[in-house]
This record gives structure tokens, sequence and C-alpha cells, in this order.
């Protein structure tokens, strides 16, 4: 058998059945977020990143995704500071997260 691997294996979300209409939508959005947060990296707009950034921690937990609330956190004071290393790290763990996401409806 296999050990984990913390940057492959699925991390399953417990979200509530009452979400279930609303979740494929609300992360298709917020892969559009982490599209769009990649070209204002490359464009150098630390300012736009923060305001996306600051929705994604304010709607993460609302809808049962606690990291991604974290994760928004971290990268609206990160892009907040103008610091672009911290900024790339974040935006890779949250592509990271969005791409083994799993979720289970309970």
């Amino acid at each position: 058998m296999n050990p984990p691997n913390p940057k492959t294996d699925k991390i399953a979300v417990h979200i509530s059945e009452d979400l279930k209409p609303l979740i494929p939508g609300y992360l298709a959005d917020r892969r559009r977020d982490l599209q769009r947060m990649g070209v204002l990296f490359e464009a150098d707009d630390l300012a736009a990143i923060q305001e996306i950034a600051h929705m994604l921690k304010g709607s993460g937990a609302s809808y049962g995704f606690d990291q991604l609330t974290v994760l928004g956190d971290e990268l609206e004071m990160a892009a907040a500071g103008n610091q672009s290393k911290p900024v790339k790290s974040l935006l890779d763990r949250l592509a990271n997260y969005l791409s083994r996401l799993e979720v289970v409806y309970t």
C-alpha cells in the first residue's frame, strides 16, 4: 500500500445536502477567481488579488469550505503587504486545494 500523498490525495469536505444546488456554481466561480488571480499576478496587480482574496475569505466558510476562508485570509494579507513570493505560493496552494477537493453531501 502506498503512503498518503498530501499533494494528490483527495480532500473530502462534508457539505450540507441543503447547499447541493449551490455548490457546483460556487466552486466554478472560485476556479474562475483563481484563473483571474493568476492573470493579475502576472500583471503585478496585487491590489486586485487582495480584493478577490477578501471575497474568498468571506464566502468560504459560509458554504462549508473553511480552508478557502483560511487561504483567502492569508492571500489577502500577503497581497496587502505587497509580498509577491508568498502570494504566488498561496495561489499554488489554492490551485492544489481546488484540484483535490471532493464534496461529500451529508
